[in-house]
């Protein structure tokens, strides 16, 4: 055999075993215990219930199996930039751009975090760990950002202030008449014309669009919290 081949081959081992070896560090993994489940997993992992059966094959619906090696998303740290003030700049005129950028801020937070709780179980009355229904979990979110929200898609449609459709915004809460005469529903807007909602109980917490056909017949109002 010439050098030139048995260096080819000693270069393709090594690079796959470079490759296995970074993956081995990226990935984390966890083995079922009693008592586990996708939703106590994910917690204390800090992801998602969505994550997990997306990277899994598993479903939150049945029960995990004793053993099963479940395999867990790395968790990567984002380093936003922080833009320089502007020189010669009164405190009294940014004011106004600060408490803006506040808010801005903490829609997007309110985003991240009701998205990371796709895939967890609907449960009338639920406002917590057991699972939600539609107004505790957008009660639920907003309460992490010291916001207090009635237990009523009825009684949160009287809160913050009027959205048109064209001028919505992520963290915007959306109302929809799904039964009877009054407002019956609520979810969070995502933005790109998508909201995340605890919907049913075969759906539990999940992301659908306001074009779908259903949902477009039955938006009734937009809200944005301040």
């Amino acid at each position: 055999m010439s050098l030139g081949l048995r260096l080819t081959r000693v270069l393709i081992v090594v690079g796959l075993l470079v490759s296995m070896a970074g993956s081995a560090f990226a990935a984390q993994y966890y083995k079922v215990k009693p008592g586990d489940s996708l939703w106590k997993i994910a917690r204390r992992s800090g992801t998602s219930v969505y994550e997990l059966k997306k990277l899994n094959g598993v479903s939150a619906n049945k029960p995990l199996k004793l053993g099963l090696v479940l395999k867990i998303p790395s968790k990567t740290t984002v380093h936003k930039s922080v833009p320089a003030s502007p020189k010669h700049q009164s405190s009294r005129g940014s004011e106004p751009t600060k408490v803006a950028s506040a808010v801005s801020e903490r829609h997007d937070n309110v985003v991240r975090t009701a998205l990371a709780y796709r895939g967890a179980r609907y449960v009338r009355g639920g406002t917590g760990r057991s699972g939600f229904d539609c107004s505790g979990f957008t009660r639920y979110v907003y309460a992490k950002y010291g916001i207090n929200l009635p237990h009523s898609s009825r009684a949160q449609v009287n809160h913050g202030v009027p959205v048109s459709r064209s001028q919505l915004k992520p963290g915007d809460l959306l109302f929809f008449q799904t039964r009877g005469s009054r407002i019956s529903h609520v979810g969070i807007y995502i933005g790109d014309g998508k909201f995340v909602h605890a919907s049913t109980p075969r759906g539990g917490v999940r992301v659908d669009s306001l074009s779908n056909s259903y949902y477009a017949k039955r938006f009734r109002a937009a809200r944005r919290i301040k």
